[in-house]
């Protein structure tokens, strides 16, 4: 039987993310350019080589990082429930060039239209934390990747510094058509990839310290300070987790999770 509060609450998340695609990227592009960019540099630093691998960003948006990662030669498919969001990355495809290099798919993370053991990599930035059933997308995500293969995801951090700052964004954002953020702990998340069949190989925090809160003589220091935290036990208070984590050895281990 179907959840129609859940179903209203996933159609009014797409139709939010529909109408803000026309300005998602000048909006932070002017107010978040250094987090923008260095969020991209961290993601394809964890990624690694990624030649002619199969890459599958769940939660393309406007394509920042499936274009980043084409442009490394990867062979990206790029998935998201917003035909705007895909719209705009479409046209990012041709600006760069890469167009044959990225499939854009309009579909939902808990129901990945993909066989088992398709994907070298799977990214997927600022979608789960949308997600009250998160579980369900890591779960597809074990499914699609292949042995060995490995995913990088983020989560907000429920210790951060930014923690009031979060809740007020959150509580403005739950008004707007059930769009909201969850927050949690470094331990919560890797018990949850445990669960679901992923293994965690790296931890970067994200945002200890902007550089647009300092004078702009000391900006360039500080982005050095924030890039050696975010490797130390300081990311614990940083604004975000990002994460790579590797799928387990073992044919059929999604099925094997999901039956316990």
């Amino acid at each position: 039987m179907r959840d129609k509060k859940r179903d209203t609450e996933i159609t009014d998340k797409i139709r939010y993310f529909e109408e803000e695609a026309q300005t998602y990227d000048k909006k932070r592009s002017q107010k978040m350019k250094f987090l923008w960019e260095k969020e991209v540099e961290i993601v394809s630093n964890l990624c690694g080589n990624t030649e002619e691998k199969q890459v599958l960003e769940i939660g393309v948006g406007t394509g920042r990082f499936s274009v980043e990662l084409a442009k490394k030669g990867a062979n990206v498919t790029g998935l998201d429930p917003a035909k705007a969001m895909l719209m705009t990355t479409k046209e990012k495809t041709t600006q760069n060039g890469i167009i044959d290099k990225v499939s854009l798919i309009r579909a939902s993370g808990n129901n990945l239209p993909f066989k088992d053991s398709s994907f070298d990599v799977i990214v997927c930035m600022h979608v789960l934390k949308h997600l009250p059933t998160y579980k369900e997308v890591l779960l597809e995500m074990e499914r699609v990747a292949k042995q060995e293969g490995f995913i990088i995801v983020n989560f907000p951090n429920t210790l951060s510094l930014y923690l009031p700052a979060a809740i007020y964004s959150n509580i403005r954002r739950l008004f707007r058509k059930n769009v909201y953020s969850g927050l949690f702990t470094k331990r919560e998340v890797i018990k949850v990839l445990e669960s679901t069949g992923f293994t965690v190989e790296k931890t970067r925090g994200f945002i200890l310290l902007h550089p647009k809160f300092f004078p702009e003589p000391m900006q360039n220091l500080i982005s050095r300070i924030e890039n050696c935290a975010s490797r130390s036990f300081l990311q614990n208070l940083s604004g975000f987790f990002i994460i790579k984590a590797k799928k387990y050895k073992g044919k059929y281990g999604h099925l094997e999770k999901k039956l316990q």
